[in-house]
């Protein structure tokens, strides 16, 4: 292969932008309505890696084994993986605001600790790969792609590892308009992290009951429907990355239209977004 052509460089960049400004946007926009608190975000970062890295892979690691019928059905697959991580992430949620956050009738808090597992997903899922893309692009530039491989094999890359690779940027070569679509699918996900947190949220408050189950319920629904449109994209169920991205987008706004509904009802009820009263305002 040739060089990577400027203009996978140019959308790579625009992408990293994105991710990175974009949730520092929100961070401003909820700074102008309330005090931010780094611990109740941080709490959202933490528990990100914990239940979304870390369990939900180890589940993973355990069920999806070679040649089992989740790996080779596209339908299995693709409800294996949307349900699951659905559901780890709207647990890590539940927990965070529970039993975590101190104040878990404040609307505003439960609104940061959904910005911040947001902005761990954006950095860790958009902002890494985006730049590591971007670094290979220069070497591949640099060196030529031949020796890049070459680089791999002599480093003690197994098969797997190098097909992976060549995968990855045969990506950046033929697809490259994906690589500008990446950012803006980063920043959908963090709306619709920040709503399902919203959603949750009204579950945690309702307490235990039948209006609890439904907002859980509603939570898991939103979350793999949302997830669903890339599952069948990356098992090409989907041919068109546009339209897998029209339905990312639509999904986060109806699931953002919800949680703001939520949002605004809880703080006309408890007068402000988050309680005067908290320790966390001192």
């Amino acid at each position: 292969m040739g060089a990577i052509p400027a203009s996978t460089f140019a959308y790579l960049i625009i992408s990293l932008v994105i991710c990175v400004f974009g949730p520092i946007a929100f961070l401003v926009i909820i700074g102008r309505k309330m005090p931010l608190r780094a611990r109740i975000m941080l709490t959202g970062v933490i528990l990100f890696i914990v239940f979304a890295l870390l369990l939900e892979r180890l589940v993973h690691s355990i069920v999806l084994k070679e040649g089992s019928p989740i790996m080779t059905v596209t339908a299995y697959y693709v409800i294996y993986g949307c349900l699951m991580a659905a559901v780890f992430e709207g647990a890590a949620k539940f927990v965070g605001l529970k039993y975590m956050v101190k104040e878990p009738t404040s609307p505003g808090f439960a609104l940061q600790f959904g910005v911040g597992y947001g902005i761990a997903e954006a950095a860790i899922l958009g902002v890494l790969p985006l730049a590591s893309n971007l670094a290979t692009a220069f070497q591949i530039n640099k060196l030529g792609y031949d020796k890049c491989i070459e680089t791999l094999a002599e480093q003690g890359a197994d098969a797997a590892t190098i097909e992976a690779f060549e995968s990855n940027m045969s990506m950046l070569y033929e697809n490259n308009l994906t690589c500008l679509l990446g950012g803006v699918e980063r920043v959908a996900a963090v709306i619709m992290q920040i709503a399902l947190t919203m959603i949750i949220f009204q579950a945690v408050k309702e307490g235990a009951g039948k209006k609890n189950y439904i907002y859980l319920l509603l939570a898991v629904v939103l979350h793999a429907l949302f997830d669903m449109p890339a599952a069948l994209y990356q098992k090409e169920a989907i041919s068109n990355v546009f339209v897998t991205e029209v339905i990312i987008l639509i999904e986060a706004v109806i699931a953002a239209v919800i949680a703001y509904l939520l949002y605004r009802k809880n703080v006309e009820e408890f007068g402000k977004p988050v309680n005067p009263q908290s320790e966390y305002n001192a």
